[in-house]
């Protein structure tokens, strides 16, 4: 692993109303599989992975996020604004290499080593194993698969759009990047150039964006078990899987 220090940012900032009464009462991330809040089973495999140093974005019932010790930020306009929005409210905090993750995601910590340690300014772990993961959560694949594409050397090509069929998708995006502080300048750059986007912009339409434009994007195979939790049936499936030792999380 590098020697350099690095950090840990959930994004965190939206209630997640797929989930229904599920995020009623309480933020998205405090949702319990196998007992505990996907957000502690975060925090745990970040500190797995020697990440000690943790920020949050917050935004929906953003007082609940009062009994973590973690450094927080707030994105007030959580309900018009997307994660791009979140992830520049803590643009400070990446001043060294960062992983940033999805607060709707649970992962084996050896997700967030094999990331670190590929190099880039912007890396992307993804599942290439991910069609038996869609098929237990959506009767067709394809309606919620995104198209996925990357080179030879692991560059990304096509993230992010929808497809009518599965072929030829190559994985998916967990939702869990590492970015180095100039990986962040880089989106800040793009973002200045489309001011008016900033705001509508989700995750993978800003990598879009910024491939348009030149950038390169890296992502490498997470190679160990992770899962979405968007919806309630999500989690009873993810239930499941956990408690028949089929999900490796810890």
């Amino acid at each position: 692993m590098k020697e350099n220090k690095i950090k840990g940012l959930i994004l965190a900032a939206g209630r997640g109303s797929r989930m229904d009464q599920l995020t009623s009462k309480y933020p998205k991330c405090f949702t319990e599989l196998g007992g505990k809040r996907l957000i502690d089973w975060q925090l745990e495999s970040f500190k797995k992975a020697s990440i000690n140093e943790i920020a949050i974005v917050t935004g929906y019932l953003k007082e609940q996020f009062d009994q973590y010790n973690l450094i927080k930020f707030n994105n007030k306009n959580w309900e018009k604004t997307n994660m791009v929005s979140s992830l520049v409210k803590a643009s400070s905090f990446v001043n060294s290499d960062t992983i940033v993750s999805y607060s709707d995601i649970v992962f084996h910590k050896n997700a967030v080593t094999n990331i670190i340690e590929f190099d880039g300014d912007i890396v992307l772990g993804y599942d290439k194993n991910w069609l038996s993961q869609w098929k237990m959560r959506f009767e067709d694949p394809s309606e919620d698969a995104e198209s996925f594409k990357i080179s030879d050397d692991n560059i990304v090509l096509d993230i992010g759009n929808k497809i009518s069929s599965t072929d030829g998708v190559m994985g998916q995006y967990t939702g869990l990047f590492k970015l180095t502080p100039i990986g962040m300048e880089k989106i800040k750059k793009i973002l200045s150039k489309y001011v008016d986007m900033q705001d509508s912009l989700d995750m993978t339409a800003l990598f879009r964006l910024m491939i348009k434009e030149g950038i390169r994007i890296y992502a490498t195979e997470i190679q160990t078990d992770w899962f979405e939790i968007d919806t309630p049936t999500d989690l009873n499936i993810a239930d499941k899987l956990y408690n028949s030792n089929q999900l490796k999380i810890s």
